[in-house]
Parts: structure tokens; sequence; C-alpha cells
């Protein structure tokens, strides 16, 4: 999706259960206050986003290095 007109046409052929996700609710908000008001594009970029990838869960990556220790020399 490179413009808010693809993402808008996306966002209309999902089917109805997905449609209806309170993700995708959330981003065709943003897309609507970014085309009615001129608001900053990232926030319905954001939005999109976050619906697309709404069922990733995220895993913190783990440390790969131990923490070094420092002492304090007074």
């Amino acid at each position: 999706m490179r413009t808010l007109r693809d993402a808008a046409n996306y966002i209309t052929k999902l089917p109805k259960a997905e449609h209806d996700a309170p993700e995708w609710q959330a981003s065709i908000q943003a897309l609507i206050l970014v085309a009615e008001y001129g608001g900053p594009t990232m926030m319905a970029r954001i939005g999109v986003m976050r619906a697309l990838y709404r069922d990733e869960k995220l895993a913190p990556t783990p440390r790969k290095k131990r923490a070094r220790k420092y002492r304090i020399v007074g």
C-alpha cells in the first residue's frame, strides 16, 4: 500500500468479520482523520500496520551479552 486510497481499498475488501475487528476500526478512523483533516499520515500508517500484524506477538529479544558490572571507586 503506497497511498491512503490503496489502504482504504484494501480495508474495504476485507471480509466483514475481519473488517469489524477493533484494530481495523481504529485504522479506518485514522485514515479518515488524515484524509479529511490533513493530519499526519504516519498515524494512518501506524494504524494499518498494527491492524495487519495484530496476531503476531512481539517477544522481547534476549540479551546476547551479560551486563557489565561497575564498581564505584571513591
